[in-house]
């Protein structure tokens, strides 16, 4: 029970992250299907996903310590260098992965369409980001209590 009440923290609590975390992440992961669209037109898939995911970790990471991960008093828990340190890291795993996804795709699909890359881009992105959430949420933006 331990482990759950550290995954979760308090339900109000909780539930206020997810919403606005989702709402980040809808904006930030839109804006990221629109430039990876835009740049695989010229750039190879792994290339186009870096540049786009690039464009818009740090921008979202500080949304996220501004608005999702705040402490009692409404500021945000982590400092801009540690919140940014976390993200790249994270965003490390989260391209690993994103990446990975759109190569394994051309293993099962020789020629994929862009609607394929996209709809992949996507979907694994959606995976990934489950992830990214619970790990700025018990790393990088860890109240000191839980």
């Amino acid at each position: 029970m331990v482990g759950l009440r550290r995954l979760f923290g308090r339900h109000e609590e909780f539930v206020r992250q997810v919403v606005r975390f989702s709402a980040i992440g809808i904006v930030s992961t839109g804006f990221t299907a629109f430039t990876y669209s835009v740049l695989r037109i010229w750039w190879p898939i792994v290339v186009a996903n870096l540049a786009a995911q690039i464009l818009t970790t740090a921008l979202n990471t500080e949304a996220n310590r501004r608005w999702t991960f705040l402490s009692e008093a409404r500021r945000p828990i982590t400092s801009y260098g540690r919140a940014q340190l976390g993200g790249a890291i994270i965003f490390a795993l989260y391209f690993g992965f994103t990446s990975s996804a759109l190569l394994l795709l051309r293993l099962f699909v020789p020629s994929p369409t862009p609607l394929d890359d996209v709809l992949v881009m996507l979907l694994s992105s959606l995976v990934a980001t489950i992830g990214r959430f619970f790990l700025l949420r018990l790393w990088t933006f860890a109240h000191q209590d839980r």
